[in-house]
């Protein structure tokens, strides 16, 4: 005859086993500009919040925030729009302030009460170069929810940029003409010593 504790054990370390298998979700970010390490001020950059890890309606999500972090005086305060993968408006909330952009979106409050379905875009941040300098666009939190229970959720890696002044047309002009002016005075010396 078997042991009816270990019989109990087996099967709770089954169904154990079993929740452990879940969707591995990730929030990262991405942006639109072609090279963080050449940005210009003045230039205007989108910074976006990915989702990963949604395969299936098992793993849909009924509430969902980051947090951007980055230098505000290098890269100034965001314009905060939900993404595709928001199901609806009402449920999506957003806090911007120079440094950080605050998104979340809670199926509870949304009109249609739908949850988060699918991955991609969660919200994009646009924001405007404002000085020179280097930092990095951090995910600063992160937190995922289906019903009212915490789900693991991992935050990718930061991005680092670098901003620099980009001379005027007008300062160009200036540096092309400053060679002609010399061979003008040279000309003009000429002339008198002679």
């Amino acid at each position: 005859m078997r042991n009816p504790l270990r019989i109990g054990l087996a099967a709770i370390s089954l169904l154990l086993g079993a929740q452990t298998c879940r969707a591995a979700y990730l929030v990262s970010l991405f942006t639109t500009a072609p090279d963080l390490n050449n940005l210009a001020v003045g230039q205007k950059i989108t910074l976006d919040v990915n989702l990963s890890g949604i395969s299936s309606p098992a793993d849909n999500l009924d509430f969902l925030a980051a947090t951007v972090k980055f230098d505000g005086s290098l890269l100034g305060t965001p314009t905060i729009t939900p993404g595709r993968i928001v199901p609806g408006l009402t449920g999506f909330l957003s806090t911007a302030q120079a440094g950080l952009a605050d998104a979340n979106y809670d199926a509870l409050f949304a009109t249609s009460g739908s949850p988060i379905a699918s991955n991609g875009t969660f919200d994009s941040s646009d924001v405007t170069v404002q000085g020179t300098g280097s930092g990095r666009v951090s995910l600063d939190f992160v937190s995922a929810m289906q019903g009212s229970k915490d789900v693991p959720i991992q935050a990718g890696p930061a991005l680092p940029f670098s901003t620099s002044v980009v001379p005027e047309p007008a300062s160009w002009l200036l540096l092309g003409t400053s060679p002609l002016g010399v061979v003008g005075l040279r000309r003009m010396r000429c002339r008198t010593a002679a």
